[in-house]
C-alpha cells in the first residue's frame, strides 16, 4: 500500500523530505504563525528531533482517514475536523494468502455481490470490492449474507516476483457486513482462517491443505465511508470539484477517501485537488 507514496516521494527527488515510521501526533502553531508538527515513533515513543523539519511550514495538507483526520485537528482547525466527524466507515477483514499451487482460477480480480452468485471477473488484480446484496424471487429461501466482497490474484500484478515454491498470491476483502460483525479487534488468526474457507467457498475451490504458505488477516478500520462529504466547488479554483475541506485562514486543506468516496481512486484524487489547491490559492 506504501509502494506509490515511495515512488512519488522518490520522484519528488530533493525538494522533498519524506519521514516514515512515525505518527502526526500534533499538529500545533509556532511562534512565528506557522505550522509546526510533533511526532511519534511507533509505540508512541516522541520521534528523533532529527528526524523532524526545523522552522515552520507556510501551509498543511492531511491526507488521512475520516478518524485520524478529526483526532488531529480538533481544537486546531474545528471546521475541518466537524466535516470528518460526520463521517461514517465500515471495519473491512483483508486477507493474504500465498500458495504452492494455482487455484486455475480464469480470472485476476473478481467482485463478488451476491450468496451463491458467480464471481464477476475484472481486470486486473487491485482495488477495493463492495459489499454483498443482491435480491432474490418469490418462494427461494434467504441465503446468509456473503462474506466475500472481492478477490485479487496479486501476483498477477507487473513487476511482482514469487518467492521459491509459491505459485500465486491473493488478496481477499471481507464484505461490510461479515467484517463489522466481528469487529476490527477480533482475533487475527481466527479470523485468518474462517475468511480462507469463506473464500475457497465462494470460487467454488477445495481446500489447499498444506500448500497454503502464507497466511494473514489484517483489519481496515476506516474502510468504506457510508456517507462520503459532498464535493464542494472551490472559489478560485476553476475545473474542480472540491473533493476536500479547505480553509483558507487557517492555511489547510484535509483530503481523504471520506471527502469523495470509498475507492482507492477517491483517496487520490481527493489529495491531488487539495494539492493543487495549496499550490494555487494558499502560497
Amino acid at each position: 500500500m506504501s509502494a506509490v507514496g515511495r515512488a512519488l516521494a522518490a520522484a519528488a527527488g530533493p525538494r522533498l523530505t519524506a519521514l516514515t515510521g512515525a505518527r502526526a501526533a500534533a499538529l500545533e502553531r509556532g511562534p512565528g504563525g506557522g505550522w509546526r508538527l510533533r511526532l511519534e515513533a511507533r509505540g508512541g515513543a516522541a520521534a528523533d528531533p532529527a528526524d523532524v523539519a526545523s522552522g515552520e511550514f507556510l501551509a498543511v495538507v492531511t491526507a488521512m482517514s475520516a478518524n485520524s483526520t478529526r483526532r488531529l485537528l480538533t481544537g486546531v482547525v474545528d471546521a475541518a475536523a466537524e466535516e470528518a466527524a460526520r463521517i461514517q466507515a465500515n471495519v473491512c477483514w483483508s486477507l493474504m494468502v500465498a500458495l504452492a499451487r494455482p487455484l486455475g482460477l480464469p480470472f485476476n480480480g473478481a467482485l463478488i455481490t451476491a450468496p451463491g452468485a458467480q464471481p464477476h471477473a475484472a481486470s486486473g488484480g487491485g482495488g477495493g470490492g463492495g459489499g454483498g446484496g443482491g435480491s432474490r424471487a418469490a418462494g427461494v429461501p434467504e441465503a446468509r449474507p456473503c462474506a466475500v466482497s472481492w478477490v485479487a490474484r496479486d501476483s498477477s500484478k507487473p513487476g511482482r516476483k514469487l518467492p521459491p515454491g509459491c505459485a500465486e498470491t491473493w488478496v481477499v476483502h471481507a464484505s461490510p457486513d461479515w467484517s463489522n460483525a466481528r469487529g476490527a479487534g477480533a482475533d487475527r488468526a481466527a479470523v485468518a482462517e474462517e475468511l480462507l474457507a469463506e473464500f475457497l467457498a465462494a470460487v467454488g475451490q477445495a481446500s489447499p491443505g498444506d500448500g497454503v504458505l502464507y497466511l494473514e488477516a489484517h483489519p481496515w478500520s476506516n474502510a468504506y465511508p457510508l456517507n462520503p462529504r459532498p464535493p464542494q466547488p472551490v472559489p478560485g479554483l476553476p475545473d474542480c470539484r472540491g473533493a476536500f475541506v479547505l480553509d483558507k485562514g487557517a492555511r489547510l486543506a484535509a483530503a481523504g477517501d471520506w471527502a469523495l468516496g470509498p475507492r482507492a481512486g477517491d483517496a487520490w484524487d481527493s489529495g491531488r485537488e487539495a494539492a493543487r489547491a495549496v499550490a494555487e490559492l494558499l502560497l
